[in-house]
């Protein structure tokens, strides 16, 4: 039995072929650390899995786990500040991530506006995996000419998105109001 890589998304299946499992979740792992470049957000997941002779998905899921690993972003958002809980939310862009945020924050103030909660003070942000540091830290985009730790000046300056960014900003502050 022989193995080969193939890119769930495109469905395309790599031309190597591997005697055993480990061999090919090795490549794998090579090929995410070359993909994984810092200075560039990550802007889509590219996912692998490991395919026998028949086609069968044969990925282990150790494998599985340092894909899913070394591709993320998240929103963290605390609803309350003081309240020991904070909400994750698993996102694909820094432009989605902004959606997301700016979604929780019109939300809570909707919240308050309509009597549901007698006040709030929430606070949010976007994480990204390092896989150096085996840890989440702080989302930055630096590609050497710019640099970014800011989700809505990266969003309003860098992102190609910016247009339809601002509309979906107006829709949802649209509907509440600040005192």
């Amino acid at each position: 039995m022989t193995y080969r890589i193939k890119e769930i998304e495109t469905a395309v299946i790599y031309d190597d072929i591997y005697n055993t499992v480990s061999e090919a979740q090795r490549q794998i792992e090579e090929y995410i650390k070359d993909d994984n470049d810092p200075k560039e957000p990550r802007t889509t997941t590219v996912n692998y899995i490991i395919i026998d002779d028949n086609g069968n998905d044969v990925t282990n899921q150790e494998c599985r786990e340092v894909v899913k690993m070394n591709n993320k972003m998240r929103v963290w958002w605390i609803p309350q500040v003081g309240a020991n809980a904070t909400f994750y939310i698993p996102v694909e862009s820094v432009e989605e991530a902004k959606k997301f945020m700016d979604m929780l924050a019109a939300y809570d103030c909707f919240q308050y506006n309509h009597k549901i909660k007698p006040d709030y003070c929430n606070t949010g942000g976007l994480q990204m995996w390092d896989k150096e540091e085996q840890d989440w830290v702080d989302w930055y985009f630096d590609d050497g000419d710019n640099y970014y730790d800011d989700v809505d000046k990266y969003c309003e300056e860098f992102s190609e998105k910016s247009d339809e960014l601002q509309g979906f900003n107006f829709e949802m502050f649209e509907q509440v109001h600040f005192d």
